[in-house]
């Protein structure tokens, strides 16, 4: 019986660190997806600032009399503002990748704390029902004990009867 209690002690341990495993990958979860909004966000506001801005400077050089390198320097800010935003748009489909893997991640978790709960169960089941059967056992080994002590007692009675 000590061997059964040890195994749903175990089976408890591991349902306990499932459960904590389970609560990790959905912080986790809720960091990537909000990591993703922000990302996301930052993208967003970045093209439309970068766009209001080239436009800005594309208006400015109809607007005056400009010099090849005006030009040239207008072309260089825009492609700085492009790369900018290929940066802010890698930094976005990371963001979504480690969404992704947490996802993933916390699937598996709520797998293995369900798997752990249910492993628990059984053992708790497996432990109840062996110690009912226990506890059986003892009531009639104890049944089969008073039957002999009273049948100790009535053959002494018997035999005191006959003697007198």
């Amino acid at each position: 019986m000590a061997m059964l209690d040890e195994l749903l002690f175990i089976k408890e341990f591991r349902e306990r660190k499932a459960e904590t495993e389970l609560q990790k990958s959905r912080l986790r979860l809720g960091s990537a997806a909000q990591a993703e909004r922000e990302a996301e966000k930052t993208l967003q506001t970045y093209v439309e600032q970068a766009t209001a801005e080239e436009i800005r400077l594309y208006a400015d050089l109809c607007v005056r009399i400009v010099k090849p390198r005006d030009i040239a320097d207008v072309q260089g800010e825009v492609a700085a503002m492009r790369l900018q935003e290929m940066q802010h748009q890698q930094a976005l489909e990371s963001a979504e990748q480690q969404h992704v893997m947490a996802k993933d991640d916390f699937q598996v978790s709520t797998r293995k704390m369900r798997d752990a709960s249910t492993a628990r169960e059984k053992f708790v089941e497996l432990a109840r029902t062996h110690h009912m059967l226990e506890a059986r056992e003892s009531e009639r080994i104890e049944d089969l004990e008073l039957e002999e002590v009273a049948s100790i007692v009535r053959e002494r009675e018997e035999w005191g009867g006959e003697q007198e």
